[in-house]
């Protein structure tokens, strides 16, 4: 076995003993993702509850819309067998 095999299967080693660094056990929230963690979207989330509460302050109102509710419903299905040219 030469060095840099020995070398893999003791990092090995220590990776499944617990013998390596789990101080950081933090997510990475520098890479592309960013902007998708819970941290980065907060200041959004305050934003949002301060404009809705001005919004009702200011006698707004919220109306809960249906589940079932559609604004385009279902259009009767066209049969065009037989209208086209041959």
């Amino acid at each position: 076995m030469d060095q840099e095999e020995q070398a893999a299967n003791e990092s090995t080693a220590d990776n499944l003993s617990g013998g390596g660094s789990m101080t950081n056990l933090t997510p990475d929230v520098t890479g592309p993702d960013a902007e998708h963690s819970i941290s980065a979207r907060e200041p959004e989330r305050r934003s949002l509850a301060d404009d809705v509460e001005r919004f009702l302050q200011k006698g707004g109102e919220i109306k809960a819309v249906p589940k079932d509710f559609r604004a385009d419903p279902p259009k009767k299905p066209e049969n065009n067998y037989g209208r086209g040219s041959i």
